[in-house]
């Protein structure tokens, strides 16, 4: 699978991570609508991890606007495994009880987030 966006590497410092994605999550929304967007997490490292929002075919043209609010983005090309992925759903409300489950399990490799109109999530998590 591969999926084509724009990456930030965040820290997660005191959970800053949280608030930053998801201001980074409400840019890429507005900036493209009409996209399906999903958002990967991956490359935990000295208390960071990149976060990319992207879609398979790529995001058209206008990528350039979420620099002027994020200057570390960058446009990526992401190239994910196919198999072996655990699927959960949840939603808004739910979706910390969720994390907190995934996560007591140990760190992971990649973690894909897809939310639908109604607030509904679909994970996506690889070890």
């Amino acid at each position: 699978m591969i999926l084509q966006g724009i990456q930030i590497r965040f820290t997660c410092a005191n959970g800053e991570q949280f608030e930053a994605i998801g201001a980074f999550w409400d840019a890429m929304r507005a900036l493209f609508p009409d996209c399906t967007l999903s958002g990967v997490g991956y490359g935990w490292e000295n208390d960071t991890l990149c976060y990319l929002i992207g879609t398979e075919d790529g995001l058209p043209a206008g990528t350039e606007t979420i620099k002027q609010r994020f200057p570390d983005a960058e446009y990526t090309v992401l190239h994910l495994p196919d198999d072996g992925w655990k699927r959960y759903t949840a939603t808004a409300d739910t979706l910390d009880v969720l994390y907190e489950e995934i996560y007591k399990d140990g760190p992971l490799t990649y973690e894909i987030e897809r939310f639908d109109a109604d607030g509904r999530a679909e994970i996506r998590i690889l070890r």
